[in-house]
């Protein structure tokens, strides 16, 4: 995440980093979202939009994709994360 995101990272320092992303992958395990392409793009997530981007009213879609419980391919939700801000920006 240094690489990705210097700034952020150079604010929160070692132990901060390592609170970020444990938050976020016990938040990502809630979604099922387990494997490690998955995890790392959901890491990503927060460094994007938040630790608890998930729970923000702001990003209703993204609630949406992350709680629908008929799509079980964790990389399909995460793509589809990522199709939305793409189409955002």
């Amino acid at each position: 995440m240094i690489e990705l995101f210097p700034d952020i990272c150079a604010v929160l320092g070692k132990e901060g980093i390592h609170r970020k992303n444990t938050l976020a992958i016990n938040n990502a395990k809630k979604y099922e979202i387990a494997e490690e392409r998955c995890l790392l793009r959901y890491i990503s997530l927060t460094y994007i939009l938040g630790d608890n981007f998930d729970k923000n009213p702001e990003y209703k879609k993204i609630h949406l994709i992350l709680n629908d419980t008929n799509v079980r391919n964790s990389s399909k939700k995460i793509d589809d994360i990522f199709s939305i801000i793409e189409l955002a920006s």
